[in-house]
């Protein structure tokens, strides 16, 4: 059986990248072949000079891990060669991360609800997540669109609570709730893609997607007092060229390293939650409203660990607050069992549906 997998094309984003290398790992561990379909928007000259420049130069390190870790078809930007890539697919797959978040998928919202995929296909829905407590606002048209195109799936599994009671609301759709592929796959599925040569840099990890200038001098404050080194795996200084930004990325394998020895993480990321859980450290998230809470909150909820997020870094007064080991992960790696379990569930039946 042959299962394409949609989801965002790999750029400069962790956890974007892994959780569609766990999906297609677990699937592959089932015995089926999966393709990842690299779906990118059409783009003008100038554009297309940008994303080789990110691609093989800024990006270079997230282009070489999907070279080495995924099996993705050739780069799709019409919707002609979208249909060609899966003609042969027997299930397409929407998968995780902001997918039905609409903004994020601008110009290509219908495609992310697989008005390409084969007739005789079927379509799924795991883990997709639309990053907001509730549906973002579209014209009517979009949204009718919408409406017809998630009725013909065979089977909607969302990331988080709010994901189903979008679906419900909406659409009618009755979703479920399971875990992030990241999750699904578990620990062992990174444990041999960390970079276990490289130099430990720190300590404390913190791991943002917004700019936190002011909470990163704190932690830096915090570490030191205590001759600890906080750091980051992440985006350096971003170079500008006309309308252009390019920022050099350290390497997929690095940052999963540094989850793995770090001693505390602190992070305003959906996935640093994520790794955090599966390595079992002491860890905090603090709000980030443009990344979305509603995730934050579902994930957290999920483990019983609402107490690890917090509004403002400054009410962290000390290292020891921070690297404290108060998380009794003998439960939550239990609770993990379970829902794994019945995550596996969902996408199994429904491919075999």
């Amino acid at each position: 059986m042959k299962i394409g997998i949609l989801t965002h094309p790999v750029r400069c984003n962790y956890g974007g990248a892994l959780q569609a290398y766990a999906l297609q790992t677990f699937l592959q561990s089932k015995g089926y072949d999966v393709v990842i379909i690299d779906l990118h928007r059409p783009a003008r000259l100038m554009s297309r000079l940008h994303h080789w420049v990110e691609r093989n130069i800024f990006h270079r390190r997230f282009t070489q891990f999907a070279h080495r870790n995924m099996c993705r078809t050739p780069r799709v930007t019409t919707d002609a060669a979208l249909r060609a890539v899966t003609a042969d697919c027997d299930a397409v797959i929407v998968d995780s991360d902001q997918v039905w978040r609409l903004t994020m998928v601008h110009s290509l919202e219908r495609h992310y609800f697989l008005d390409f995929a084969p007739k005789s296909s079927r379509r799924i829905a795991y883990a997709a997540s639309f990053g907001l407590s509730d549906l973002e606002p579209c014209d009517e048209a979009l949204y009718n669109d919408i409406k017809v195109l998630i009725s013909q799936f065979s089977a909607v599994s969302v990331r988080e609570a709010d994901g189903v009671d979008i679906c419900r609301k909406h659409w009618n759709i009755d979703a479920r709730q399971v875990l992030d592929p990241t999750l699904l796959v578990g620990r062992e599925a990174f444990e041999s893609l960390a970079d276990r040569n490289s130099k430990r840099l720190g300590e404390l990890f913190y791991y943002f997607l917004g700019n936190r200038g002011a909470d990163v001098a704190h932690l830096y404050r915090l570490a030191h007092g205590v001759g600890k080194r906080a750091f980051t795996v992440n985006a350096g200084r971003t170079l500008r060229i006309s309308k252009f930004a390019f920022a050099f990325y350290p390497a997929v394998e690095q940052w999963i390293d540094a989850f793995r020895r770090a001693e505390v993480v602190v992070t305003d990321s959906f996935h640093g939650v994520c790794f955090a859980l599966l390595f079992n450290k002491p860890f905090y998230v603090v709000g980030n409203k443009s990344g979305g809470v509603s995730r934050i909150e579902s994930i957290l909820n999920l483990f019983g660990l609402q107490e690890r997020y917090v509004t403002s870094l400054n009410d962290i007064k000390s290292y020891d607050q921070l690297a404290a080991q108060n998380i009794d992960y003998n439960p939550i790696n239990n609770r993990l069992a379970e829902l794994r379990a019945y995550s596996e569930d969902f996408i199994l039946n429904a491919l075999k549906q």
